[in-house]
């Protein structure tokens, strides 16, 4: 080989290694340059998780209180409610007192009309008695009458 040839060939040797150390510095940067961008987009989209996971959280936590106030109020009108029934149930209990006390004296009044109903009944036993006698003497002071008469007169 002469010293051209292996001239040429160092030089093209040369070349060789410059064209790779090039492409594998630019390949580097390139993978240095998507690492650093990723590591951005990574810690970008975690804040924005982070938010989001922020803002739902105290989204529930608002409706969860919000519900607990709802139901809170719910179990107050609940309470008053139950405490109008017990009123009203008083009330009822009273009235049912007084109209065991209203049947009473109505039982003791059907008593005392159950007692003048006999006693006007033996009078009017006694009165139907005497009108029948009336009756038999009146009878037997008219005479016989005919059987069959359609009018008297």
């Amino acid at each position: 080989m002469t010293v051209d040839a292996a001239q040429a060939i160092i030089a093209l040797v040369a070349l060789f290694v410059t064209f790779a150390s090039l492409i594998l510095g630019g390949t580097k940067w390139m993978i240095v340059r998507m690492e650093q961008r990723m590591d951005r987009r990574f810690v970008d989209s975690e804040t924005r998780w982070d938010a989001r996971f922020a803002r739902a959280e105290e989204r529930w936590e608002a409706r969860f209180a919000r519900s607990e106030s709802r139901l809170a109020e719910r179990f107050e009108q609940v309470d008053k409610r139950f405490e109008q029934v017990d009123k009203r149930f008083e009330q009822v209990d009273k009235r049912f007192e007084q109209v065991d006390k209203r049947f009473e004296q109505v039982d003791k009044r059907f008593e005392q009309i159950d007692h003048r109903l006999v006693a006007l009944d033996e009078e009017i036993r006694g009165v139907h008695d005497s009108l029948s006698d009336v009756k038999v003497a009146l009878a037997r002071l008219e005479g016989p009458h005919p059987p069959f008469l359609i009018a008297r007169g």
